[in-house]
């Protein structure tokens, strides 16, 4: 897209934020406004149901969950959040009483959209009082920090959040139990049965109205909704009298009624503790004391500054709302664990903050390591390895080595504070040099100390002991660094904060990702050289391509182009957000229940069957062969497969003919070090198979960019195999 203010001056672009700016501070305080006026006049419980309901739940069918159309209802969690927040600032004798209609309802939901929209755009004029790059650069990445704390919620897919919040916080149960009343894990358990008591409410309501809309007449419709809400029969006679629905039109007519119905929405988000210990199977007493440190009163937030709710919403931590002595009302369970590092890392850390740290950190370190075993089982894996570099010892978190590939991960479990998120300036700098920057240098540092020992075979080091490969064996080193908290997506594309001052010189970037999403990857990755491939052309991209999105943003469009970005414009920048769609698609059906054809990299068939076979036999340096293959796009490899047919039918015509073209050479731009060749021929000459194996290696090497040229070679009158031979060729230079 072209740039709308490229034709203004830096004059008349300054004035152009000036007035956003001022607009959206107007905007900002009427729809503030707005708000509380709704809140002051209208029952503040009906609408969190309503909107809760409409904006917060999506249908699951056969084919996974259903996508949201663009005439739906469109609000957000964080809106929802919002607008409890405000609402709790009243005291209960200030709410409104009177039942919202649609319109109101209506009126609610675009004021809150107004608010949420305005509350970043009025702070544009900031960057018209700024004169350097640098400044800019850094309230660019304020902004950027606040706008993913103010909307982002989810940090892992919920199957992931529940299984790493159980499995670091389950381990101070006994702690906790005794200090508050309750564990972690009754914590845990309360909230999912609380969203599981609400998916089934909705899911039942959604089949009444399934069955009212199919009615077969208005008068049906109006009997059976009588029916539903137990009222006389008489009772609804007299209603279509009055109403005269001959002249309503169905579809309105069920509108009117749903609308009624849904002034009992409040009932659906309604818990006592009697019943949920009955159902949890634990003593009254722990849901009780649950509830009371994850919820709060109307009026509780009276003194809290509206200003911070945007950034700081203190629902985060309480999402409940407590109604009388045995009532709570809670619109959004999920909340808790969208939150749940802060409000339990609270909790522990009164108690026993040095052994938090502690479990965290071990927790990070074993659970990667478990996700690299479970899809690399061959693979050797040192954690804790320590090390000599200039004189000063250092110690890598873990290594790895599969075939020829080391892969250096450093993990940080260290927590990422609420002034950060709210992108306090030094406090931003300090997460990121601790988080990002610093087992960035480390990995860099054992790249370097490896790289120095594989080309200098004869030099003595201790750590060549401590490895359990040769190094002579290892001919690529993938760098990775892992957090245990997401950092509002900053670690995805470190190079954006080159701009910013804050990075060394000597910085280079490589992958950096959460937990949840690392082991996502090597879930849907289930071929281990697309993994490595992922990885080693991350570490390319990073600092030579700009983009916009997220590390599930990066898989999606991995999915569709494996990285192959070689037409890219270099001064592109690309816009990538929601391509992880077809992974939420999966993983969130998934974890509803429902199975789903796993999305899987376009990759052509041929190419497929070489990387299976190249898998299964467990060629030396199968790992490096492996990449080199998916560096071609899909188109490419589609090209590819059609130009091996035609060479098929030229091999068939005129394999006896000296010099008949039996070969496809690929040679690779100049940014690349490899080069592709692939060689054909039958029964009747494959005596000559070496000979032609070795010219094709001759014309793939010369070219002075290439230093390496796979070469694959087929019997095309044997279909049993992908290949007949595979090998990697290295220039002597």
């Amino acid at each position: 897209m072209p740039n709308p203010l490229s034709d203004l001056n830096y004059d008349e672009r300054k004035q152009v934020f000036q007035e956003i700016a001022q607009n959206s501070e107007k905007a900002f305080q009427e729809s503030l406004s707005k708000i509380s006026e709704i809140t002051k006049h209208y029952d503040p419980i009906t609408l969190l149901a309503i909107l809760s309901t409409y904006g917060l739940t999506v249908g699951v069918g056969d084919k996974g969950i259903q996508k949201k159309k663009d005439s739906d209802f469109q609000i957000y969690q964080s809106y929802v959040e919002l607008f409890q927040a405000i609402a709790l600032q009243f005291k209960p004798d200030d709410l409104g009483i009177h039942p919202p209609s649609p319109e109101v309802v209506q009126e609610l939901m675009d004021a809150l959209t107004s608010v949420m929209r305005a509350f970043s755009y009025r702070r544009l004029n900031i960057l018209t009082e700024l004169d350097s790059d640098e400044e800019k650069s850094v309230v660019l990445l304020q902004e950027m920090i606040r706008g993913n704390t103010q909307i982002v919620r989810n940090w892992g897919y919920f199957s992931q959040v529940k299984s790493i919040s159980q499995e670091i916080y389950g381990h101070f149960d006994g702690l906790l139990l005794a200090n508050y009343g309750f564990s972690a894990s009754n914590a845990i358990a309360l909230f999912l049965l609380l969203m599981k008591k609400i998916e089934v409410a909705n899911s039942d309501r959604h089949q009444i109205f399934s069955k009212l809309y199919k009615s077969k007449s208005k008068e049906e419709l109006i009997s059976k909704y009588y029916e539903l809400m137990k009222e006389p029969a008489e009772h609804s006679q007299t209603f279509m009298e009055r109403i005269d629905i001959k002249s309503i039109p169905f579809k309105s007519l069920f509108a009117l009624v749903l609308s009624h119905y849904d002034l009992r929405l409040g009932d659906t988000y309604e818990f006592y503790p009697e019943d949920l210990a009955i159902d949890l199977g634990v003593d009254e007493a722990i849901v009780r004391k649950v509830f009371e440190n994850f919820s709060y009163e109307f009026g509780d937030l009276e003194a809290h500054e509206t200003e911070y709710l945007f950034l700081s919403n203190p629902i985060w931590v309480r999402p409940i709302i407590k109604i009388g002595n045995d009532k709570y009302f809670c619109v959004f369970p999920l909340v808790f664990f969208s939150f749940i590092f802060h409000s339990l890392n609270s909790l522990v850390e009164e108690i026993d903050a040095e052994s938090l740290s502690q479990r965290r950190s071990e927790y990070l370190q074993e659970k990667v390591v478990e996700i690299i075993k479970r899809r690399f089982p061959e693979s050797k894996t040192i954690p804790g390895l320590k090390w000599n570099f200039h004189g000063t010892e250092y110690e890598t978190d873990l290594i790895t080595f599969l075939d020829s590939h080391a892969i250096i991960v450093e993990v940080k479990s260290g927590k990422i504070t609420d002034p950060a998120l709210r992108g306090a300036p030094a406090r931003l700098k300090k997460h990121i040099e601790e988080i990002l920057v610093a087992p960035n240098l480390q990995s860099k540092r054992l790249k370097e100390k490896l790289e120095d020992l594989i080309n200098n075979p004869g030099k003595a080091d201790p750590l060549r002991k401590k490895l359990p490969v040769g190094l002579n064996d290892i001919h690529k080193i993938i760098r990775v660094s892992v957090s245990l908290e997401d950092f509002g997506s900053i670690q995805c594309n470190i190079s954006e904060l080159s701009e910013t001052g804050w990075l060394p010189d000597d910085f280079k970037p490589c992958p950096t990702m959460n937990l949840a999403d690392f082991e996502t990857l090597f879930d849907f990755l289930e071929h281990p050289v697309q993994i490595l491939h992922y990885l080693e052309m991350r570490q390319e991209m990073e600092g030579s391509i700009r983009y916009t999105g997220d590390e599930l943003d990066l898989m999606g469009f991995y999915i569709q182009t494996l990285f192959n970005l070689d037409n890219l414009d270099p001064t592109a920048n690309l816009v990538i957000s929601e391509m992880s769609s077809p992974l939420d698609h999966f993983y969130n059906s998934r974890d509803a229940g429902v199975d789903i054809p796993k999305p899987k990299p376009v990759i052509s068939r041929l190419f497929s069957r070489i990387i299976t076979q190249l898998e299964n036999r467990n060629t030396p340096r199968w790992t490096e062969i492996g990449v080199i293959l998916n560096r071609f796009s899909p188109e490419d490899q589609r090209q590819i497969e059609r130009k091996i047919e035609k060479l098929k039918s030229n091999v068939r015509k005129k394999w006896m003919v000296e010099g008949h073209k039996n070969m496809l050479v690929l040679v690779p731009p100049k940014n690349s070090e490899y080069a592709f060749c692939y060689v054909l021929y039958n029964d009747k000459n494959e005596n000559r198979k070496k000979e032609f194996i070795e010219g094709a290696a001759r014309i793939g090497l010369d070219p002075d960019n290439v230093k390496r040229c796979l070469v694959i070679a087929k019997n095309m009158d044997r279909d049993d195999l992908a290949y007949h031979f595979i090998g990697m060729f290295n220039s002597a230079v």
